[in-house]
């Protein structure tokens, strides 16, 4: 049985998703429906979008979950980006983070394409991990 737990880039996207949540633990109370809450909601739909797309059978099924997850990705680069330039974050803290999600971009553009181009086997499957 395929899961979504041994995907590594979903393993990623976990430890991300507490990253990023105890980052915004440390913002002023003002924040609290802004940025906390968009850059929580973008980091759990990564993973969300993993998981969801590694459930469909289809190939382009599957790679458009993904591709949100990507999208996702991005959205939350941009508020690390500005949490940064505004003051909220450490600049440094942010740069690791950026980092981290371009890993986990990376590892879901190439699921993704993976998605696309066969069937789910072992040998085309590189990032799977065992059980969490």
């Amino acid at each position: 049985m395929w899961n979504f737990k041994r995907l590594e880039a979903w393993q990623r996207t976990r430890r991300l998703i507490v990253d990023i949540y105890q980052l915004t633990s440390l913002f002023p109370k003002s924040e609290q429906f802004g940025m906390t809450t968009q850059m929580r909601r973008a980091a759990n739909s990564i993973g969300a979008n993993i998981a969801e797309g590694w459930a469909r059978e289809g190939g382009k099924d599957r790679a458009r979950f993904l591709e949100t997850s990507i999208a996702s990705g991005h959205e939350l680069e941009h508020h690390l980006i500005l949490v940064s330039d505004v003051g909220l974050a450490d600049p440094d803290r942010t740069v690791e983070l950026i980092g981290e999600l371009e890993q986990i971009r990376k590892m879901t553009t190439a699921l993704r394409l993976r998605s696309l181009n066969g069937p789910r086997n072992q040998r085309i499957w590189p990032n799977l991990k065992s059980d969490v």
